[in-house]
């Protein structure tokens, strides 16, 4: 399955982090903490699911409020931000394009 994932780096400000992450995940506060720490996912999200893609960039950018680096993960490959806004902005156009398409069809069939 493909993925987005969060990694949030380790710095003083770790318990304000876990809080909002906890808003996002049912991981454990002792799982979110080790996962900050050793550097790996705190949170993974679906890369075909809208929805999921804009909770990701919600929590990106709140963490980056609160003053985390974060990096973000398609698969292996780091993305930006705004790479991830262009790619909820190309799912959203296609579902309107599926919408209209759909639109299409009912009206031909009627």
């Amino acid at each position: 399955m493909d993925y987005m994932s969060l990694i949030v780096r380790p710095d003083k400000n770790i318990v304000k982090y876990i809080t909002s992450l906890r808003k996002f995940s049912h991981k454990s506060i002792r799982e979110l903490k080790r996962n900050i720490e050793d550097e790996t996912p705190v949170l993974q999200f679906s890369y075909y699911d809208t929805e999921e893609l804009i909770k990701l960039k919600n929590v990106v950018v709140k963490l980056n409020a609160l003053g985390a680096e974060v990096r973000i993960l398609e698969e292996d490959r780091q993305i930006s931000l705004e790479m991830l806004s262009n790619l909820i902005e190309t799912c959203r156009e296609i579902e309107r394009a599926r919408e209209e398409l759909d639109d299409r069809i009912l009206e031909d069939t009627e």
